[in-house]
């Protein structure tokens, strides 16, 4: 989890592989991918998101994987207020870089 100080903002982020139509590609610790469901990922958001202590919760979800669009709008629903994903395919590249600039973006 990443917290900017100053904002006071935090983040989780999730980087792998994911799949529409089976959501989001888990590796385990033998090496192997996992499929986990679109409907589990989000659950995981839901006692942060509306449980928590309104000043001390998870406020951004970045699903650094493409075809997440599915699971992004389920964590949007469970409170998270924003939810960062890719609609489609995405180069490894592009993903890395634009990581990069939301990070940057937060320090400044």
């Amino acid at each position: 989890m990443y917290e900017a100080k100053s904002l006071n903002v935090r983040i989780v982020h999730f980087a792998g592989h994911g799949k529409e139509h089976c959501g989001f590609l888990w590796l385990t610790a033998n090496g192997q991918y996992e499929k986990k469901k679109n409907e589990q990922i989000p659950r995981i958001f839901e006692t942060e998101a509306v449980h928590a202590d309104p000043l001390d919760h998870v406020k951004c979800v970045v699903l650094n994987a493409y075809e997440t669009f599915v699971i992004g709008k389920l964590v949007r629903a469970y409170g998270v207020p924003y939810v960062v994903c890719w609609r489609k395919k995405v180069q490894d590249k592009t993903a890395m870089k634009f990581t990069e600039c939301i990070y940057r973006a937060l320090k400044s």
